[in-house]
């Protein structure tokens, strides 16, 4: 259900979220020594392909073959090298402590499918390594705009420290995000940690 659904999102000429990186995965991964990165939920792949021009060897998971197939378009125009990974990201199983940065940018799922993806991504972390978790806040339901409806698949603070229980938290904060043509701001959670 989850491929056809992306695929179909990602079916236009455009890309859907653009082609430019998110701003918040910019600000949080630009100081980073080039390392393996994993990026889960990579969509057309904007964020990958901005870690793979900055020197990090980037593996990019994702279930939909048509937003993997516009990402390796995007990866083939800017001139770098992505390893594509196309599987449900509930079946993926990165290899623990492989990753010096692991990349989540608005993955909103069912919490019986973000705990245990979340505890993979703490898990792939090599020691010192970096989690970068951003995505629509609980209070942009009421408070924002745009993004998934339901508050059940959406991000607090308190699930991102309950989750990461054992990484070094950094920064766990809500941020408002501009939107071109709307009078009100997103709510987003931008979250990092250290293994």
């Amino acid at each position: 259900m989850a491929r056809a659904f992306w695929d179909q999102r990602f079916s236009g000429d455009e890309f859907l979220f653009g082609s430019e990186p998110n701003e918040y995965v910019v600000e949080t991964c630009s100081d980073l020594e080039p390392t393996e990165a994993l990026d889960l939920g990579c969509g057309e792949g904007r964020n990958a392909v901005w870690l793979a021009a900055q020197g990090h060897r980037v593996t990019a998971v994702d279930v939909s073959p048509v937003g993997l197939a516009k990402a390796a378009q995007l990866a083939a125009a800017r001139e770098v090298a992505v390893d594509w990974v196309c599987v449900n990201l509930g079946e993926y199983e990165p290899a623990p402590q492989s990753f010096g940065l692991v990349v989540l940018s608005y993955i909103h799922v069912d919490p019986a499918l973000r705990v245990p993806l979340h505890v993979k991504a703490a898990r792939s972390l090599l020691a010192g390594g970096r989690l970068v978790v951003v995505g629509h806040h609980v209070r942009n339901v009421e408070e924002g705009i745009g993004g998934p409806q339901n508050p059940d698949i959406l991000l607090t603070e308190e699930q991102m420290q309950a989750d990461f229980e054992g990484l070094s938290i950094i920064r766990n904060e809500t941020v408002e995000r501009e939107v071109p043509g709307a009078s009100v701001t997103a709510l987003d959670l931008v979250f990092v940690a250290t293994a």
